[in-house]
């Protein structure tokens, strides 16, 4: 458990989560850059499975923060995750990586599904997605998504179809104008695993 905690100016990871559950609450997670050493990361918070024995991650966020991170301000790899009352703010493109961006992505593999739960949050101003499935499951209510270049974006992926599910109440808006949301495909590359736990 993480709790009224600020993480800042990290390595690849702010928050790393592997084969193991987690709970961050009343957090704020920011400056994440990538790593100098193996030039990849600049993730906020990951979670991410075992792939040597099949453990999935589990990842719980309520009332957080998540800003000013490089590549990806979440990642969901072949494990589970519930974000409840978050901002994701301001993801940029990894330099290092050639570029990403996005607020949230949920990763689903060969052997494991990804899902997510996205409920109340808000996510502003991610380079790329505010969300996106790669061959995975999303679900999101009551969520506001702010001057993202892309809103909602589902790649299949790892012979998976993605699913982003509607639960009702989500607005999208830029500069004062809103907007429907949209769902696109525009070949967008998923974030590797970080680490083997």
């Amino acid at each position: 458990m993480l709790k009224a905690s600020v993480i800042q100016g990290s390595d690849q990871s702010g928050v790393l989560v592997a084969a193991a559950d987690a709970t961050i609450e009343q957090s704020v997670i920011r400056g994440t850059r990538s790593s100098p050493r193996t030039e990849a990361g600049g993730r906020g918070v990951f979670v991410e499975h075992d792939p040597a024995n099949g453990e999935r991650g589990t990842l719980v966020v309520e009332s957080s923060l998540v800003d000013d991170n490089v590549g990806f301000g979440v990642v969901v790899q072949e494990s589970d995750a519930s974000l409840d009352g978050v901002l994701v703010r301001a993801t940029a493109p990894d330099p290092t990586a050639g570029g990403f961006g996005d607020g949230i992505a949920v990763v689903a593999g060969p052997d494991f599904d990804g899902t997510l739960d996205f409920t109340a949050g808000r996510i502003e101003a991610s380079a790329r997605a505010g969300i996106t499935s790669f061959g995975a499951v999303a679900h999101v209510g009551a969520s506001v998504f702010t001057c993202d270049t892309i809103d909602l974006d589902g790649e299949a992926a790892n012979d998976r179809d993605y699913a982003l599910d509607d639960a009702g109440n989500n607005h999208c808006e830029c500069d004062g104008q809103a907007r429907t949301c949209r769902v696109l495909t525009s070949g967008l590359v998923p974030p590797q695993p970080l680490a083997t736990p």
